[in-house]
């Protein structure tokens, strides 16, 4: 990632939107949401013998949820709202609650948080722990390029290979889907320590029989003293034995159904 000060509190300004329209339309006809928030970054333990295998501690505060779109108040069904009000006391409590990410030379090897929380929110931590995720060694699905201060990371999804999930699936082609995606990250460095970082990710998906029916989705995100010891989980249980390693990938989400006939 790189080399924070173990005595500085790093304080960011994180801002993630989701926008869902059709293909070659306008972000200003969009719909989405965006969510904002601070975030404060902290070393919590460093690796003796090496400088770039880090635990990092990160809290999210002052969480805000808007329309990603601008709208007249009259037209903004998220005006005036809460984070509270939309998301819950127990997912906005989930969210707040501080998580560790172990990284090691650029990459997290680790995710760690409390084991009960929704996924819906370890998924929005893992997204945010993603923009401190930095190599300058091009591998098979991301790409980087280097210069003047500035990375640029470039993720292959066209070869990212994930677990198969179920749903609806056909081999023809006029049936079908044809679907694109791409993935750049831009981090500004200052001093060796992310000064800034902007991420978008996006997904164009077409049925072959209707090539004006598609649906374009637009993912955007911007945004205490080191403990001693030699081992990264006992560390993290010394600071808090309730949390646990959950994984890096992101979970699945299972939506339910409110008010479905039975």
């Amino acid at each position: 990632m790189t080399s924070p000060n173990r005595t500085w509190l790093y304080k960011f300004r994180y801002k993630a939107e989701v926008l869902l329209d059709r293909a070659r339309a306008s972000a200003q006809t969009s719909a989405g949401y965006r969510i904002t928030s601070d975030v404060t970054v902290h070393l919590v333990w460093r690796d003796p013998g090496s400088e770039d295998d880090q635990l990092i501690q990160l809290a999210i505060s002052n969480v805000g949820v808007e329309n990603a779109a601008a709208r007249s108040a009259k037209d903004d069904i998220l005006h005036g709202s809460t984070a509270e009000g939309l998301m819950g006391k127990t997912f906005l409590g989930a969210l707040s609650r501080p998580y560790m990410v172990h990284l090691r030379n650029g990459k997290v090897k680790a995710f760690y948080c409390y084991r009960e929380e929704p996924a819906t929110i370890k998924n929005l931590k893992r997204g945010l722990a993603s923009l401190l995720q930095v190599q300058l060694r091009t591998g098979k699905v991301i790409e980087y390029q280097a210069a003047n201060g500035r990375v640029t990371r470039t993720k292959l999804l066209e070869t990212c290979q994930s677990a198969e999930t179920s749903g609806f699936t056909t081999y023809s082609q006029v049936l079908g889907v044809n679907k694109k995606a791409s993935s750049v990250t831009v981090f500004t460095l200052s001093d060796g320590f992310i000064e800034s970082a902007e991420a978008e990710e996006v997904h164009i998906l077409a049925a072959n029989s209707r090539r004006t029916a598609a649906t374009k989705v637009v993912s955007r995100a911007a945004g205490p003293l080191e403990v001693a010891g030699k081992d990264v989980a006992r560390v993290v249980a010394s600071l808090d034995a309730k949390m646990s390693a959950v994984g890096v990938m992101a979970e699945q989400v299972k939506a339910q159904c409110r008010g479905c006939p039975t």
